[in-house]
């Protein structure tokens, strides 16, 4: 039988200072007052005076959060076993950082300053900055020397058919204005045109779709696969399917069961070419010679996975993806007659809606192909460069983390409900059940306890945990992303502090 994959998910957050201090060394000043309320909300002030300098945290739940390249705050969720625990403990990452936001916020105005943080989860800052959606998938390691292989072989061409023209239903939607030609187009994908390789070893500016680097984690025994170039959703639907998705298509190449004839011919040009056409009518050319637009690719890769879920005996996950990806497909195939349809499962059908509703109010037309500005004169022209900027605004603060004013949750009542609000609010501080991020989650909690934090300094990483005490130095190995039970021998490395419950030992 085979073992639940194993998922994880990175968000880099956009931030937005506003109200900065023109004075560079304020500016500094604000940004390190945010650095160290941040620290300060997540541990407890006592804590937070003793380590506030830092700005790398494992969390109670067992996923991190961090501070990446261009000072990003980055939430990373714990280990998690299906795609509805993922989406669970995403939504948690974005409720706490919401939190974590206010306080910050309410700290800045109580030390006198006029700046204040904004957290958007989007994919890039308006201009040629690009950061985003890590998804990390465990997977055996002659499959990762194949989709992370530099040259091309029928797994990865397959894969990468399922990346591109995945983003019919992962694409967050964009608005891109070219003042040259005084053009305003539509992208299903804010990600997409920065993405330059299929796979590389680099991050931004020189994006690929798959990162090649070996950073497993996980022991021999497994390797992490990190596709980079996805973008990153505010819609839990869309989330569900991203993940629920691609671990089908995994189990079918490990399986050998994938079709060898679906290779794009031109990978990276195809997934520009889908996203810069909502209309859905693009067709990109196979390998082979046949051209097929993203809808029908994802139809084909439909049909194929509902083969193997129901020829494997997929677990109930697997069918409700199946089911779901099959709406979600029938609904982007109808989008023309029914727009308000997948209003609230899919990001860029439902900021494309907003957009197109003030749009109609100027020239009756929708936002697919281009608006071309430089065609209208007079009243109509000055409007739409009204609609321009609502546009951009729209652009952001569809993204904007803030419940009361994103723009993306005025349409939560139209979306599929993944998980409940209480699940959320309880991976916020649990772990998910059956990986190693409930020992992880022990351990945070059990060290961060006042009379603990003031006495041990300790240290994590995904694979492992170690502790200082004067003389002391301990580590407890966590290799086993599998394991949520620790290996014998575990209680004498702790401080008598500390005991481990009966759900954690090794079954005698």
């Amino acid at each position: 039988m085979r073992k639940k994959r194993i998922l994880g998910q990175e968000t880099e957050y956009g931030m937005i200072i506003k109200q900065l201090p023109r004075d560079l060394e304020m500016l500094e000043i604000a940004k390190r007052l945010y650095y160290r309320f941040i620290p300060l909300c997540l541990r407890g002030e006592a804590a937070a005076r003793e380590m506030s300098w830092k700005t790398d945290y494992f969390l109670a739940n067992g996923g991190r959060f961090y501070y990446d390249a261009g000072d990003h705050p980055e939430y990373a969720t714990p280990e998690c076993l299906s795609a509805r625990q993922l989406v669970c403990c995403s939504e948690a990452g974005d409720r706490l950082l919401e939190e974590l936001q206010a306080e910050a916020n309410e700290k800045l105005a109580a030390f006198g300053l006029p700046s204040r943080i904004y957290l958007y989860r989007n994919n890039h800052d308006g201009k040629r900055h690009t950061y985003g959606c890590h998804e990390n998938y465990a997977v055996k390691p002659e499959i990762f020397d194949s989709l992370a292989a530099y040259g091309s072989n029928a797994a990865k061409d397959f894969f990468l058919a399922y990346l591109m023209s995945s983003v019919i239903y992962t694409g967050a939607g964009n608005v891109i204005y070219d003042p040259k030609s005084e053009e305003l187009k539509f992208a299903l994908s804010q990600r997409a045109r920065f993405v330059r390789y299929e796979v590389a070893n680099s991050g931004p500016p020189f994006l690929p779709m798959i990162n090649g680097n070996n950073e497993s984690h996980a022991g021999e025994d497994l390797r992490r696969l990190h596709v980079m170039g996805r973008d990153t959703n505010m819609a839990n639907a869309a989330l569900y399917l991203k993940f629920g998705t691609a671990r089908i298509i995994l189990d079918m190449i490990e399986d050998g069961c994938f079709n060898r004839n679906l290779a794009l011919k031109n990978a990276i040009q195809s997934y520009r070419q889908f996203s810069f056409d909502p209309s859905l009518k693009f067709r990109a050319e196979l390998k082979n010679g046949k051209k097929y637009t993203a809808l029908e690719i994802q139809k084909i890769l439909l049909e194929e996975a509902l083969s193997h879920v129901s020829g494997c005996g997929g677990g109930e996950e697997d069918k409700d993806i199946v089911e779901k990806w099959g709406i979600v497909l029938d609904g982007l195939s109808r989008l023309k007659e029914k727009p308000r349809l997948l209003l609230g499962d899919v990001d860029w059908v439902t900021k494309k809606f907003i957009l197109d509703e003030e749009l109609n109010k100027i020239t009756r037309r929708p936002l697919d192909r281009g608006l071309a500005f430089s065609s209208f004169k007079g009243r109509t022209r000055n409007s739409l460069n009204d609609f321009l900027n609502f546009a951009r605004t729209v652009n952001i603060q569809y993204h904007d983390l803030r419940r009361e004013r994103g723009l993306y949750y005025r349409f939560r009542d139209f979306a599929t409900r993944i998980v409940s609000p209480c699940e959320i609010k309880k991976a916020i501080t649990e772990p998910p059940k059956g990986a190693r991020a409930e020992l992880r989650g022990f351990l945070v909690n059990a060290f961060n306890r006042p009379e603990m934090a003031s006495k041990y300094h300790v240290a994590y990483c995904w694979h492992f945990m170690q502790w200082y005490y004067e003389s002391s130095n301990k580590c407890i190995d966590l290799s086993d992303p599998y394991a949520n039970r620790f290996k014998p021998g575990v209680e004498k490395l702790l401080p008598k502090d500390i005991k481990v419950p009966k759900k954690f030992r090794t079954k005698k």
